[in-house]
């Protein structure tokens, strides 16, 4: 008994530390807000995921896992049709569609189940749920007309903004369903389900890389067709009611990213071999040019991440002919403009940046087995080739 109620202690404390690290926002940019990565929530303080249909999670200082479930010896069993067809555990689905996304804003846990055939509507729908911390007190906020499997969301208060994909059925014979889908950007309000789209269907794909400041939100809308960047820019929505504030063309740009109050990026002038890496000002609008790499021709050049006084970034070659080629990984240094050669593999596993969570610590993610996992440590640890780190290691 001794042994369950530390346990249950040490629970609380983990949940305080999330709701510290990914429920408050109390600066205006995304590097405060929860986003959604693979379906998995990235926090300051860990990682929130659908471990085995069970809501776990993981710190990053220990890497160990905890169940959003602190009733005594639940086994936190899942929904089975003969042996548990009314599941009671508050880490679980309450039903047959197991958990597809979970995550946590303004103090509160919500979850979505995988989407299901609304034979009535004719496509395919999520469930919706929010509950305290420790999963209990579940209220059921409604049915959503879309798959909630995310291409990389954020969270802004009380909204998720996402590329979601709406899938309609077309016929069903057999017990064989025939569907047509299409990816939008959305906006979702969490206190009423309401959806504003702020694109047209397939109107962009990849990476949303949404980031929220001083009362707007930029989005990506990059479409790759028959022209490298067929359609490449940011809009800039007002939070207000999500009207078209600005247009930022981004043609020739490469992985944009954001840290504080600005946007980095690396841009290729036309008719030039060389490559800018820049940072714009999201508040004057003036860009900055931080470093040229001359003699470019068929080199591309993309940005992990900014953390700190460090951009990761990789250089790559490509004719259009031969097979990419990778030139090396690389971090730039703003503070006195020197320039590292990194290394991925230098731990025994090839593990690229992902994100960053701070202005110190970097995710690294790889595969293990057929499944992700994150790596957490210091930027400067790897830049140095630390083995200090963190592996989180979710079931699934």
């Amino acid at each position: 008994m001794k042994n369950c109620a530390l346990k249950i202690i040490l629970a609380i404390l983990i949940l305080s530390m999330l709701l510290t690290g990914c429920g408050q926002n109390k600066r205006d940019n995304s590097n405060n807000t929860l986003y959604i990565d693979m379906n998995n929530s990235i926090c300051k303080e860990g990682i929130l995921v659908s471990d085995k249909g069970v809501m776990t999670y993981y710190d990053y200082e220990t890497g160990q896992g905890t169940i959003l479930c602190t009733r005594l010896q639940c086994n936190h069993d899942v929904y089975d049709k003969d042996t548990n067809p009314n599941p009671e555990c508050p880490a679980v689905s309450p039903d047959k569609c197991p958990i597809k996304c979970a995550f946590i804003t303004n103090g509160k846990l919500y979850f979505a189940t995988e989407g299901f055939v609304d034979k009535e509507k004719g496509i395919v729908t999520s469930k919706l749920y929010k509950a305290d911390l420790n999963g209990e007190n579940r209220v059921y906020l409604g049915e959503i007309d879309f798959s909630f499997q995310l291409h990389t969301a954020f969270i802004h208060e009380n909204y998720l903004f996402g590329i979601v994909t709406s899938i309609k059925v077309v016929s069903e014979a057999d017990g064989n369903v025939e569907t047509q889908s299409f990816s939008r950007i959305i906006a979702l309000d969490l206190n009423t389900l309401e959806i504003t789209y702020l694109s047209e269907p397939n109107e962009t794909s990849g990476n949303l890389q949404a980031y929220v400041y001083d009362g707007k939100l930029y989005c990506m809308f990059r479409k790759l067709g028959t022209e490298l960047d067929e359609l490449s820019e940011i809009r800039v929505f007002s939070l207000k009611d999500f009207s078209l504030a600005d247009t930022i063309q981004t043609k020739g740009f490469s992985f944009v990213k954001y840290c504080k109050d600005n946007m980095y990026y690396a841009y290729s002038p036309e008719g030039t071999d060389k490559i800018n890496l820049c940072r714009r000002s999201l508040k004057t609008g003036k860009e900055t040019i931080l470093h040229v790499f001359s003699d470019t021709k068929n080199v591309s050049c993309g940005i992990f991440t900014v953390a700190g006084d460090y951009i990761f970034y990789m250089l790559s070659y490509y004719d259009g002919v031969n097979p990419s080629e990778n030139r090396g990984t690389y971090v730039f240094n703003m503070k006195d403009e020197s320039i590292i050669e990194t290394d991925f593999s230098y731990s025994g596993v090839y593990a690229p940046i992902s994100s960053s969570v701070d202005d110190e610590h970097i995710l690294l993610d790889y595969a293990e087995k057929g499944k992700v996992v994150y790596r957490y440590m210091k930027a400067i640890d790897f830049i140095n080739k630390s083995m200090n780190f963190i592996d989180i290691k979710p079931s699934e």
